[in-house]
């Protein structure tokens, strides 16, 4: 998931968020019908749908970055499952970068699942707390799947965080502290999983949510429950 055209959790759910909020699931439309025209990485790809081409961001999970270790693997895992396949999509939400944010399934099989169970893929527990998702990431590492294989795979999110961190330190900006950042001009926090993490005006530092709001500061609903 590139994080140039994701929000980067700022989804789904996303963040990413990637995403869903609590308004995100009494939003959700009914099951439609699209052809997949391309798949960019492991969990973003483009559908042809009501005569246009969407950009969609796989809802509750988070695929390797192509830049990490089983990246480029898990885009081909990607692509193998969704290449050219009609699919069902279930609306979810539109991440801060216009992509939709959506649950796909082909022949009754939920493709997020899929890959995660495969190990090419996260259950992005920030933004889900699917159980069923939870079940087959355990299954992947129990077995070693995918990207289970190394002896200590970095999450995406994470992976995200600090390519911002040396981003900002390679352009002179002072590196921000705390799991939790607060952009002084909207008074809005991020937690370090969210896109907007690092953006130019996060330059207040918290080591907690609740810090952060008792600075009146308010959690940005895609990426802070």
């Amino acid at each position: 998931m590139n994080t140039r055209a994701y929000a980067v959790a700022g989804g789904l759910v996303l963040l990413l968020g990637l995403l869903p909020s609590s308004g995100a699931c009494a939003a959700q439309s009914a099951v439609e019908t699209a052809q997949v025209q391309r798949v960019d990485d492991g969990d973003t790809l483009r559908i042809a749908i009501d005569g246009r081409t969407v950009r969609v961001r796989i809802f509750a999970i988070d695929a390797p970055e192509l830049d990490q270790p089983y990246g480029r693997e898990a885009l081909a895992e990607a692509r193998r499952l969704l290449a050219g396949r009609v699919v069902a999509v279930t609306r979810r939400d539109t991440d801060p970068y216009g992509r939709l944010v959506a649950s796909l399934a082909i022949d009754g099989r939920d493709v997020g699942r899929d890959l995660v169970a495969a190990g090419a893929a996260w259950h992005f527990t920030q933004l889900s707390d699917s159980r069923v998702l939870a079940a087959a990431e355990r299954e992947a590492r129990a077995e070693r799947r995918g990207l289970w294989a190394f002896s200590n795979p970095v999450a995406p999110w994470r992976h995200r965080a600090e390519g911002r961190s040396n981003e900002a330190s390679a352009a002179g900006r002072p590196t921000v502290p705390g799991d939790f950042h607060g952009n002084v001009s909207s008074r809005v926090f991020h937690a370090k999983e969210c896109p907007q993490f690092g953006c130019p005006n996060c330059t207040a530092g918290f080591a907690s949510a609740d810090a952060a709001r008792q600075a009146g500061y308010r959690p940005h609903r895609a990426c802070v429950r």
